[in-house]
């Protein structure tokens, strides 16, 4: 294929992004409007079934929206379509295109963009385009160019688009000549991240063809440990579900709840389904509840919340390394069971008044299943009226804070002779594939007698060798 000297072709224009807004002037979605100012219908599709069947958030639809502008800006000045798409065309997309492109060049919500007669390109590349161009490294990123890391975020957006297009809009594009295939274990059902074939699981991955055009993929990084910042204090989760038990929801209070004395990850307890809710009185039958939570034991109140793994469940509820577990929990004063029985009942109002069925547990006023986006946003409500503004963030505490601080709880409560016994019980409740997973990322957590521990955890070591 002859490449475009985008230094020097004039153009008639370029898509761009337009903000979609309801009647209150809150966003709700976003649009990529074409250099003839119509939108592109298959984007709007594809973007619509992202928020609505996987729960995106709005930020990640606009990030995907932009992402997918490069892809199409880049068609529209090679004269190509969807459909001819192939592994060359694909590989100067990145090795080319999205090396030269200025990103800092933006025009927010309006028709600039689609009435440019030039490329907006770096400046280093304004003179001679094809004059000693070198594969994308560190050294790119001081051009003022894109980083690496989003030069793979946008080809593994515009991949999954592909792909969407392939399954769901029945599009010939040979994305299996242009993405390499990796045997993993995936969701059957979940077409937009792999596809069957020959009874076998597989997904596609555009690390080869990034390779191939110089996009160094670094590997995974190793486990690192949670940092203090990142867990509760005991007051501050004290007043977190002081405030979130006044939520008119009290399916909000109960999950939240049980993400406090589980260690579960939120996608998990999203994900918990419930079939038959058997009435005594004005309670649920707990013990008949036919449920993932179940009363193993009345009489120690020992419940059993089951993680399992769903071939229907939508993409933003699958579970981690596609295991399911089990994870018990002693409801000795008997919270638990009153929380989830005023849930139940709470939930058959809402079903009834909305005249909706549901499978899922954890429903929301309008009788839908609990989407990440709102529970991040009653998270960051609660936080606030409960004076923890300051402790709002990546670094600081977010919903899976949770998880953290149950971890850190239960180490620091271990009994120091049976240290390795817990660790193992910790990282079974957690769904770690790795005692030495859940080791690494909580061990500094210890009592302050912790080195002791490490070197009884040393002799166990060493006497399981000699066995």
């Amino acid at each position: 294929m002859r490449s475009v000297d985008y230094a020097k072709v004039k153009i008639d224009g370029l898509h761009y992004v337009r903000e979609v807004s309801d009647k209150s002037g809150q966003r709700v979605g976003y649009l990529l409007i074409d250099n003839k100012n119509k939108p592109v219908k298959q984007v709007y599709k594809y973007l619509l079934r992202c928020k609505k069947k996987d729960g995106y958030e709005i930020n990640t639809l606009k990030r995907i929206c932009y992402d997918l502008q490069h892809f199409y800006d880049y068609m529209l000045l090679n004269r190509l379509s969807v459909e001819l798409i192939t592994y060359e065309e694909f590989h100067e997309f990145i090795k080319e295109y999205l090396k030269i492109i200025d990103p800092k060049f933006r025009t927010y919500d309006c028709i600039e963009r689609s009435m440019l007669d030039k490329v907006p390109i770096l400046e280093i590349y304004s003179e001679e385009l094809r004059k000693n161009v070198v594969s994308i490294n560190k050294n790119d990123i001081n051009t003022g160019g894109l980083t690496v890391e989003s030069i793979k975020r946008i080809v593994d957006n515009v991949k999954n688009y592909l792909i969407y297009l392939v399954t769901i809009e029945n599009v010939e594009i040979g994305i299996e000549h242009i993405f390499s295939e990796v045997i993993i274990n995936v969701n059957r059902k979940n077409r937009l991240l792999g596809h069957i074939m020959k009874g076998k699981n597989r997904v596609f991955t555009a690390n080869n063809i990034l390779r191939a055009a110089g996009v160094i993929v670094k590997g995974r990084k190793g486990i690192e440990a949670v940092e203090y910042s990142k867990v509760f204090e005991d007051d501050e989760i004290e007043r977190f579900m002081q405030i979130i038990k006044k939520n008119k929801n009290i399916m909000y209070y109960l999950f939240f709840y049980i993400l406090k004395i589980s260690g579960a990850r939120i996608s998990e307890i999203r994900a918990l389904q419930i079939w038959n809710i058997p009435q005594f009185a004005v309670k649920t039958d707990l013990a008949q509840l036919g449920s993932d939570i179940k009363l193993v034991d009345k009489e120690s109140k020992l419940w059993r919340i089951e993680i399992k793994i769903r071939e229907d469940n939508p993409s933003d509820l699958q579970i981690k390394s596609n295991e399911g577990r089990n994870i018990d929990i002693c409801d000795k004063e008997g919270i638990f069971e009153d929380l989830l029985n005023k849930a139940l009942m709470y939930r058959k109002q809402i079903l009834r008044k909305k005249r909706k069925e549901s499978k899922f547990l954890f429903i929301n006023r309008n009788g839908d299943r609990f989407l990440n986006p709102r529970v991040e946003q009653v998270f960051k409500e609660t936080m606030i009226k409960a004076n923890l503004r300051e402790r709002l963030g990546r670094n600081q505490l977010v919903p899976h804070s949770f998880r953290h601080t149950y971890s850190s709880g239960f180490i620091k409560n271990l009994d120091n002779k049976k240290v390795e016994l817990g660790l193992r019980v910790l990282s079974s409740q957690l769904g770690h594939r790795s005692i030495e997973t859940t080791r690494k990322t909580y061990i500094h957590f210890f009592k302050n007698d912790y080195i002791d521990i490490l070197k009884s955890i040393e002799e166990n070591r060493k006497l399981c060798k000699k066995d």
